[in-house]
């Protein structure tokens, strides 16, 4: 029994102990029958208890901790609620401390639900929160902070070409950062591909695991308000290539500024940097000599290739630029593989009764859109107008008269 008279370190001492041995074993025990969900709650209750005394005392750290591993516990009851028929918030009435304590943990106005920054993001070793403590819940744990790494080192390759830093035409240096940043990309692109058919030539979570992972981020409601559950597709790194490749279309702009009421103070200035800064192909068409990539998409595109012939290190630049592209693209695409392998073809093996028993159906995303939602996402990423007109261009060089080979690349001064 835990006693709610506790110090603050005695508490949180023992709800980290709690949510990082005995959360997981209590979850996967309710989950498979073996234990009641009223043995469950009253389990759950004073470790809740005693830190909601101490909530409002803690420093920034553990204020995080808390945070998370409140809002897990809040998650894993209403995923083991809601299919005994308690609509998303119901369950929390059983637990009346702990919405409270996430209200007064979150920023005013912010979201006091579990989010994709504590789920994946702030939620790492040593200090690394599950719910079932298995193997593919943590696989796809460190593949979302992986591909979130990967975009961040991508970005810090790019900036300095989109800032004009580096003269994409008078330079040598363009087309190597451009090509690194390729390389990465292509490397997360084998990450979605690892959750088929990984390094070892197994599957890093089949189409069965992926589902019983996602049935954890159900639908809450805290004070009133339904909450979606956490989605890795908000976290702001993994928007920004789209900005900063120049992909990004008002229907693109208009999804990223849906999702802004779930981000931080520090997600949001992010985000407004990736939103206002010159895209690689922007930079590109400055170089071939247009004033952006909207002038450029529009214009004729023998003219273009003629400009990009003009420059060594320009056809240099655009060839890698084409690399990123085809990389980035490939990765939308593998993703977009992946909801069908492991969620359009899942859901359709399922009877309706098991459907309608999964809190996140195979059929949505956790954040609500449907998976056509993505689909279209991808292929307005192919489409890109600017992009489209550059590459046909950068083609009509490739077997021209002035084509040249990668090693001939200069230093243009």
């Amino acid at each position: 029994m835990v006693h709610t008279k506790m110090s603050p370190a005695e508490a949180m001492t023992t709800f980290t102990r709690f949510m990082m041995k005995d959360f997981p074993l209590l979850n996967c025990a309710c989950r498979d029958g073996r234990i009641a969900l009223g043995v469950w709650l009253s389990t759950v209750t004073p470790i809740v208890d005693a830190v909601a005394s101490i909530a409002g005392t803690v420093g920034p750290d553990d204020a995080d901790l808390l945070r998370r591993g409140c809002g897990m516990v809040v998650l894993a009851a209403e995923r083991l609620a809601q299919p005994l028929g308690f609509p998303p918030g119901a369950i929390l009435t059983r637990l009346p401390k702990l919405d409270k304590v996430l209200v007064g943990l979150a920023d005013p106005g912010g979201r006091p639900a579990l989010s994709h920054k504590g789920y994946w993001l702030t939620n790492v070793p040593p200090v690394q929160f599950t719910f079932t403590g298995s193997a593919y819940e943590r696989f796809f744990m460190t593949a979302v902070v992986s591909q979130t790494i990967m975009r961040q080192a991508v970005h810090g390759l790019l900036a300095p070409v989109c800032a004009g830093d580096v003269r994409t035409g008078g330079s040598s240096v363009a087309s190597r950062l451009l090509l690194a940043a390729a390389a990465v990309l292509d490397q997360a692109q084998q990450q979605f591909r690892d959750f088929n058919r990984g390094p070892d030539g197994l599957p890093g979570q089949t189409p069965a695991q992926f589902n019983e992972m996602r049935v954890w981020l159900p639908k809450t409601r805290i004070a009133g308000k339904l909450y979606g559950g956490p989605n890795a597709a908000y976290i702001v790194d993994m928007a920004g290539t789209d900005f900063l490749l120049g992909t990004a279309d008002e229907h693109y702009e208009r999804y990223v500024q849906g999702f802004v009421p779930e981000l931080d103070g520090d997600e949001r200035r992010l985000l407004h940097t990736y939103m206002t800064t010159p895209s690689v192909i922007d930079a590109l068409s400055a170089a071939a000599g247009y004033s952006d990539a909207a002038t450029m998409s529009v214009a004729p595109t023998d003219e273009v290739a003629s400009r990009l012939r003009s420059s060594r290190n320009l056809l240099a630049a655009g060839e890698a630029a084409r690399a990123l592209y085809r990389s980035f693209c490939g990765g939308s695409g593998a993703h977009v593989g992946l909801i069908n392998t492991h969620l359009t073809q899942y859901g359709a093996g399922l009877t309706p009764a098991e459907r309608s028993a999964l809190p996140v159906d195979p059929g949505t995303g956790v954040g609500g859109h449907g998976h056509e939602h993505t689909r279209r996402l991808h292929d307005t990423r192919r489409t890109n107008a600017a992009w489209k007109n550059f590459l046909v261009a950068l083609k009509m060089t490739d077997t021209g008269p002035t084509a040249i080979r990668k090693e001939e690349v200069t230093h243009e001064r």
